[in-house]
Order: C-alpha cells, then structure tokens, then sequence
C-alpha cells in the first residue's frame, strides 16, 4: 500500500513539473493563495503572512519561504505524510519552485566543488 502512495506521489509530481506556461503559473500562485486563505483565515498571523507570500513569492526564492519558519514549511510536510493531493494541488507552483531551485543550487553546489578541488574526492561525515 505505501509503495501505491509513493508512486501516485511520484506521478502527481512529475505532472507539476510538465505542466508549466505563464497563465497556467498565474492561476496556480491564486489557487495556491486561497487555499492558505481558507485554510488560515481566522489566524490573523498567518493571514499576514499570506498577504506577504501574495505580495513578495518570486519562483526563485521558495527556499527562503521554505526555510523561513513560517507555516508553508508545517503544510507541505504534513501533505507529504499524508499523501493529502488536495493541499498538494493547491500547493503545485510552490512544489515546483522549491523543486527546480534545489536541483539548481545542487547544480552550482556541485560545479562549484568541482572548480575548487580539481575532480578529487569528497569526504562526507
């Protein structure tokens, strides 16, 4: 059972990452709003900071809204865990993002380390 939820995860991410274009981008950051507006909408504090994502979220710093302690970390694990598609769903743009800028920060991580050691090998502890 939990390998039939790992592949449906696999799958729904895999259509995040195909279905990109600049109108379809617009309406998924409005879904991806709402739903945190229903979600949160007696919470005046994170209501706020909606307002600000609303405002602010720029595809090429998820990390910073991942990272920054707000609820958008607690939400997305939580579907995770859940295998919740809906909050996945609403979620879709920001899952993209977050995805596209790690694998870029890994990239440049890995150039980065190949410049400076000339190919010798990386320890890890």
């Amino acid at each position: 059972m939990r390998h039939v939820i790992r592949l449906k995860f696999i799958l729904v991410i895999d259509i995040f990452l195909k279905t990109s274009d600049d109108d379809y981008e617009s309406l998924s950051k409005q879904d991806m709003i709402n739903h945190l507006k229903r979600i949160f909408h007696e919470d005046i504090g994170k209501r706020k900071l909606i307002d600000e994502l609303d405002r602010d979220y720029q595809r090429n710093n998820a990390i910073y809204w991942y990272t920054k302690g707000t609820f958008l970390y607690g939400l997305l694990n939580k579907a995770l865990r859940e295998s919740d598609f809906d909050v996945l769903f609403a979620l879709r743009l920001f899952i993209v993002d977050l995805y596209n800028q790690i694998v870029n920060e890994h990239k440049q991580s890995c150039d980065k380390y190949l410049m400076n050691t000339n190919g010798s090998s990386l320890v890890v502890y």
